[in-house]
């Protein structure tokens, strides 16, 4: 028995007892809900429109395992031989197979993608996982001859390529336990992030307060950038280094460095080692007034021009690339224009951009509204005291339109008169946006200087900056002595995390002093590792002794099997507690 439901009537089929184990079907206007029992009095009386029709129900054919399913092809002997466990990584299916069965490679591969229709690419592991990636390689075997897919795991899309970024499939429960134990307002370090699973579900599923992946893999790396664009995870920032490097100099990776397109002024600044960089655009850059002239018309596609080609060189350097928004006096109409094609040319090529609200809180919220979706490609900046937008209170009048802030904090200097009111008023920003910063000081009346010319005390306010650039002016922009001097001196302030992940899955311990030294009181430690099951208590001498020799506590929360690596060899986590 099937009830017969107009499709613009979907929801009442939820109210019906349907039969799961038999298909729907459908034609142009009604949907067919095999039935359990006849519906309800009360439900007949609003589904009015619907009726009850009998056919032959058609039972879903239930997927048979592989074993099942290759039954008719291998003696029994050969069916207790064969492996058929294999893991399924978005729409490719990766087997293990022996070389005694490597002449029915494609019956095993034919069998399998029979019993899954996901399945689109079958591929068989080739040796270990080999070299500092860990990567593994694979045969192709049956199905499109293809390395890329994206996988669905908890709530969250991972593009990569199985060949060039290391990724488990079987670590999607461990990786929920670990992002179910984030409290708001953490700051999570995750080290080996590879294309981001684990810093991509974080931010996804929790209320972290920033997300931060170190990889040294620049072809995992680059998947993680656009993981975080694919999922827009804008509390996270992925970072392309060594995690000893990256640990001892922190701040130089969470504060990059600004320049416009000019190749001059790249140059100096790309010879430092920071994961950041904003590009700052001049009116003339993209003013829509330059369509009514001819010559004006050509420098604008031109600039348009330089500049998606600096986007393209940056993020093939593995930076996140920002886009600065011209200052400029705008009418409000260009303002729009000027948002809208920022807006569509961040999602297009993957950036963000810093974008200034000089209007009204009505006419702001005009333009959000048009802007729709586009928003959360924008970090929307602080402005100077005349504007409804110096200060937290003016951006939470927009807060139904926007999820992002950039803090400029001299410019917060400037509006509020001491350090103690910008630190009170960065703090209250954090409580309802994910934060982007421009660093520099000001001497009261000016902004752009030296981060330690102290009216404002920088090394405090870094303790709450999550990433952003240093927007120190230079006196000669091509040769930036200033910026590049403060730089350095904002790569060696200490920042401590709240939560620090360790996926690596062989030598982690070789990094636990770099997890320490970002470490404070009460930082939770999550070290994986393999270990053969009679050597567990190896785990806690590897933290006991990486501790004493840095002079730290520390107390053991939990430890916990993660996966079967082989006989008697587990894949585990040691979660710990730095005291």
């Amino acid at each position: 028995m099937y009830a017969k439901v107009p499709k613009q009537s979907k929801e009442l089929v939820k109210k019906l007892r349907i039969d799961k184990s038999k298909r729907f079907f459908s034609d142009d206007v009604f949907t067919y809900a095999p039935l359990l029992e006849k519906p309800s009095p009360e439900i007949k009386i609003e589904l009015a429109s619907s009726e009850e029709i009998n056919r032959i129900l058609e039972t879903k054919k239930k997927s048979s395992s592989l074993k099942e399913s290759l039954k008719e092809a291998f003696s029994d002997e050969e069916i207790e031989q064969v492996k058929t466990s294999y893991d399924i990584v978005g729409d490719i299916a990766i087997l293990e197979i022996d070389p005694m069965f490597f002449n029915k490679k494609k019956l095993i591969a034919e069998s399998l993608m029979s019993s899954n229709k996901r399945i689109r690419t079958v591929l068989m592991k080739k040796g270990r996982h080999e070299g500092d990636f860990r990567l593994q390689k694979h045969d192709h075997v049956l199905g499109l001859d293809k390395r890329e897919t994206t996988h669905k795991e908890n709530n969250s899309l991972i593009t990569l390529n199985v060949d060039s970024a290391y990724f488990s499939v079987r670590l999607a429960s461990e990786r929920k336990r670990i992002f179910q134990q984030v409290k708001k307002g953490e700051r999570v370090m995750v080290f080996f992030s590879g294309a981001g699973p684990y810093p991509v579900e974080i931010s996804k599923n929790t209320e972290a307060e920033c997300v931060y992946g170190v990889e040294l893999n620049p072809k995992a790396h680059m998947y993680s950038l656009h993981n975080r664009f694919q999922n827009k995870c804008w509390n996270y920032l992925p970072i392309l280094g060594d995690v000893k490097n990256v640990s001892q100099n922190i701040g130089a990776y969470l504060v990059g460095l600004k320049s416009s397109i000019n190749p001059e002024q790249l140059k100096p600044r790309l010879d430092k080692d920071y994961s950041v960089h904003e590009l700052f655009l001049f009116d003339d850059d993209l003013q829509p007034e330059a369509r009514r002239l001819d010559q004006k018309i050509n420098k604008r596609i031109h600039n348009i021009t330089k500049l998606k080609k600096t986007i393209g060189q940056l993020k093939a350097m593995g930076k996140n690339v920002f886009v600065h928004m011209p200052m400029g006096e705008h009418s409000l109409k260009n303002l729009k224009d000027t948002l809208l094609y920022l807006g569509k040319l961040s999602k297009e090529m993957q950036f963000q951009t810093i974008a200034h609200l000089t209007c009204s809180l009505s006419e702001a919220r005009q333009i959000l509204k048009r802007m729709d979706r586009l928003n959360s490609y924008m970090f929307y900046e602080n402005l100077d005291s005349g504007s409804p937008f110096n200060s937290c209170k003016g951006f939470i009048g927009l807060k139904p339109y926007i999820q992002n802030v950039c803090v400029d904090v001299a410019r917060l200097g400037l509006c509020l008169g001491s350090k103690e009111k910008v630190l009170n008023e960065i703090k209250e920003f954090k409580k309802h946006f994910n934060l982007y910063f421009h660093i520099s000081n000001t001497e009261g009346s000016s902004e752009g200087r030296m981060i330690d010319e102290d009216w404002l005390d920088i090394k405090e306010i870094f303790k709450e900056v999550s990433f952003g650039i240093c927007e120190v002016f230079s006196k000669d922009e091509a040769n930036p002595v200033e910026m590049l001097s403060s730089f350095d001196k904002l790569s060696q302030f200490p920042k401590n995390f709240d939560r620090i992940v360790m996926p690596l899955p062989m030598g982690a311990e070789d990094f636990l002093e770099s997890a320490l030294a970002l470490s404070s009181k009460g930082t939770i430690i999550h070290l994986y590792d393999f270990i053969d099951e009679e050597n567990f208590s190896i785990a806690y001498d590897k933290i006991g002794i990486a501790c004493k020799k840095l002079g730290r506590k520390h107390k053991i929360l939990g430890f916990v099997k993660c996966g079967h690596h082989s006989p008697g060899k587990f894949r585990v986590c040691t979660d710990f507690l730095v005291q």
